[in-house]
């Protein structure tokens, strides 16, 4: 929605000032709707097509995803565990079609099993000392991890990992036994691609830490997130995008193929014993 505003606001030649004075906002506010980091009101988004003269297809593309957007998400019942930057993301991550990115710490959320996610838990200063919160952000990996286990158009995972974080023992060796298991086993699903960067490479663009490009159903929709240890970055700017691409080309150039990622693993696991 925020996209389709942004838009429609460019192509009525208006700038966030020109909007903010004609409906007694923020140019703050209306740079946040965009980016959709603010809850949209709908009477606001009335004035905002009416401003920019939307065509009534438009118009009612627009209102049918301010519905959609009130329904429940699976992560609400955890959401007063999370700050608001996180709730974006992972609002945006269920609504995706593919999640493609690098892991350079330790497994994505998404591929960690019980006891490897309680051990990141564990050692995460930002989780705090709370164990009822601890117990919450456990629950919530859980069901976060239904958007590539469910049956019907399961979330599309295109991911990298580090060499280095195949084999660290967050939680013990067997946990990360246990772990290795877990994505050999994941690997095997066709919508799910883990490709591993090895240790021989040296400087690659995930040293710098991770990141992730969000790809959705409508065209040339895509957004770049980029945690860092205060909060993270969104990124929609076409320039943002085409780097993180880029970046992304130069992994799977490095990188083994996929096809040698359960043997690599196996490989691993031979080591740990």
């Amino acid at each position: 929605m925020g996209r389709i505003l942004r838009e429609l606001r460019e192509r009525a030649g208006l700038s966030h000032t020109d909007v903010a004075g004609r409906i007694e906002s923020s140019t703050t506010v209306i740079s946040r709707i965009e980016s959709g980091q603010n809850k949209i009101k709908p009477g606001d988004v009335r004035d905002l097509l009416d401003i920019y003269g939307a065509p009534d297809d438009l118009r009612d593309q627009v209102l049918d995803l301010i519905k959609e957007a009130d329904r429940p998400r699976y992560w609400q019942p955890f959401q007063r565990h999370l700050p608001k930057v996180q709730r974006t993301y992972l609002s945006l991550e269920s609504e995706a079609s593919l999640l493609c990115g690098i892991d350079t710490g330790t497994f994505h959320p998404l591929l960690r099993t019980t006891d490897y996610a309680r051990a990141a838990l564990a050692a995460d200063w930002r989780a705090g000392d709370d164990e009822t919160r601890r117990d919450q952000l456990l629950a919530l990996g859980v069901a976060r991890q239904d958007l590539i286990g469910r049956a019907e158009d399961p979330l599309g995972v295109s991911l990298f990992v580090d060499e280095s974080v195949l084999r660290r023992p967050i939680g013990g060796f067997e946990v990360l036994r246990e772990q290795l298991l877990h994505v050999q086993a994941l690997v095997e699903s066709p919508h799910i691609d883990v490709r591993v960067v090895p240790n021989k490479v040296g400087m690659h663009p995930g040293v710098d830490g991770p990141f992730t490009l969000l790809h959705f159903d409508e065209p040339d929709m895509e957004v770049g997130y980029v945690p860092h240890r205060d909060g993270c970055l969104y990124l929609q700017r076409s320039r943002e995008l085409d780097e993180l691409g880029r970046r992304l080309e130069t992994l799977a150039a490095l990188a083994f193929p996929a096809s040698a990622t359960a043997g690599f693993i196996g490989y691993l696991l031979g080591e740990i014993g």
